[in-house]
């Protein structure tokens, strides 16, 4: 840099210098002008999806497209690093053509290479958002609102990984060694990693929670240990409210191992019911019972035609044994006890028809004299 400044300062301009000066401020000129138009152009040809769009809307408003097209253009992610860009590749352009001495057009060369690869790093940065084409398979996964942290701050980190990884090339090209900085990020990372590894697991327990979606803030679910409501999903803990109304915080490396059942993934639930009629009920009662629930079952707005089954089951020491097996449309725990307690009254009503007595558990205790 003291190469250039020295340079410009000694000058002595002469008639060939003025002419290839004005021939550079030309050249910048021309990109600066047109480095809107030609970042457009690229954010076309790149982005095929806004390429659709555009044919769409020019064919519904031919009016107002220009301008539509125009704002969509110019907020998207690529559009400012690219018109930078073609700003910078204008004047290293118009420096080259003032036939500079070979040392300070390499210094030159080096600099407009390392403002490249910063310019790549920030056109990747801003297509890391959770509504990009990149992550759009992903994001059908993780479902991103703007209120999930979790997600909002590993898009930041991945976005700052970037950056650190464009810088320490950005230095490498300017000529530094950064086999010492490599070596001491090594050295510094192992011990970070061994003085938080409780914080690392978490950490990986957090992403694998958020992307494998086992569930999400609302949903019911039961683990060997706990058994509630899933209330806030970070990088390094899960809070689940209990059904006794407390709160309990799990870290991530613990439940990303453990086996989750989540019941609000149900599309259907089961009721199972066990009638124990009284052995002095005659069996064609049971039969005609077995049949009037079956039906009545089959045409309950509520319960799932298949598999319903009403079986004469067992005799069990204190009577005879029918079961009830069927599924209900509704998982929710209120729609579930009202839809059990209608069926419920209507097994009771069809009972007392057919005039089957359930017994009663009973216990017969002898005295000896």
């Amino acid at each position: 840099m003291n190469k250039i400044i020295s340079y410009f300062e000694n000058l002595k301009p002469d008639a060939q210098f003025l002419e290839n000066l004005l021939l550079s401020l030309i050249i910048f000129a021309f990109f600066y002008i047109c480095s809107s138009v030609f970042s457009k152009v690229i954010i076309i040809i790149v982005n095929l999806k806004s390429t659709k769009n555009i044919n769409k809307e020019r064919n519904k408003d031919k009016t107002t497209t220009k301008e539509k097209i125009n704002n969509k253009l110019s907020t998207s992610p690529l559009f400012k690093p690219l018109r930078i860009f073609f700003i910078l590749l204008g004047i290293y352009l118009g420096l080259l053509n003032l036939d500079l001495p070979q040392d300070i057009a390499n210094t030159i060369t080096k600099f407009f290479r390392a403002s490249i690869i910063w310019i790549i790093a920030s056109c990747i940065a801003n297509m890391i958002t959770p509504t990009s084409l990149i992550f759009s398979k992903i994001n059908k996964n993780i479902k991103y609102t703007k209120k999930d942290k979790a997600t909002t701050l590993l898009f930041k980190i991945i976005k700052v990984i970037v950056y650190i990884v464009a810088t320490v090339i950005i230095i490498a090209e300017l000529g530094y060694d950064i086999n010492g900085l490599i070596a001491g990020l090594g050295v510094g990372g192992l011990a970070v990693s061994l003085a938080a590894q409780d914080t690392l697991k978490n950490l990986i327990g957090g992403i694998v929670v958020i992307f494998d979606k086992p569930f999400i803030v609302g949903d019911w679910i039961e683990t060997p240990t706990i058994e509630g409501t899933i209330e806030d999903i970070t990088f390094r803990s899960t809070r689940i409210r209990t059904f006794k109304d407390s709160i309990v915080t799990i870290p991530n490396s613990i439940i990303s191992n453990e086996s989750i059942i989540n019941w609000s993934k149900m599309n259907k639930r089961r009721i199972t019911l066990d009638l124990v009629a009284t052995f002095n009920t005659p069996l064609k009662n049971i039969c005609n019972s077995i049949s009037k629930i079956q039906e009545m079952l089959i045409e309950h707005p509520n319960v799932h035609n298949e598999p319903i089954y009403v079986n004469f089951t067992e005799i069990k020491g204190d009577g005879q044994n029918i079961q009830v097996y069927f599924y209900i449309d509704r998982t929710d725990y209120a729609s579930y006890l009202a839809i059990k307690e209608n069926i419920n009254y209507k097994i009771m009503q069809i009972l007392n028809q057919e005039k089957v007595e359930l017994a009663y558990n009973t216990q017969t205790i002898y005295l000896a004299k």
